[in-house]
């Protein structure tokens, strides 16, 4: 992480926490209509397009 700009450690971040609802999905922890709803919301506050 050193050495990465705000944005890059921000976008990082992103996908760690995008892998995780991928994640919940695969193991059946969440419905793809919930994953939906959480990255939806994910993307808005962090400023990311999925």
């Amino acid at each position: 992480m050193l050495g990465l700009s705000h944005c890059e450690r921000k976008h990082l971040l992103f996908l760690r926490q995008k892998k995780t609802l991928e994640l919940f999905v695969e193991r059946g922890a969440i419905s793809h209509i919930q994953y939906e709803a959480l990255l939806r919301d994910l993307c808005q506050r962090m400023g990311e397009v999925a």
